[in-house]
């Protein structure tokens, strides 16, 4: 026998981009990683607010906006924290676009 008639045991090599674990990710799973990626840089620009990018910045921005609005408890340190972050946001925006407030 040879090697021409030994059965190939090579599977096709698939088109596009290889999985970055075992198998493709679902679209739920995709949509997690990215609200955890958001989430992650939204914290990240209330803490250095410098290094955020103008999205990320708006994006913070809204985030807290909209965890005040709907806010519905009594603990003035939670209210304080989302305070402190919508500030910092519009702070580092207004420095970096030289903003008249």
């Amino acid at each position: 026998m040879t090697t021409q008639d030994k059965p190939s045991t090579v599977e096709p090599k698939r088109p596009g981009r290889k999985p970055k674990g075992k198998r493709a990710l679902t679209g739920a799973e995709k949509t997690a990683a990215y609200r955890a990626r958001q989430q992650q840089r939204a914290l990240e620009a209330v803490t250095s607010p410098n290094d955020a990018t103008r999205v990320t910045l708006l994006e913070t921005l809204a985030m807290c906006l909209e965890k005040l609005d709907n806010y519905t408890g009594s603990s003035k340190i939670v209210r304080s924290n989302m305070r402190g972050g919508a500030e910092n946001a519009i702070r580092e925006l207004v420095t970096r676009y030289e903003l008249k407030v």
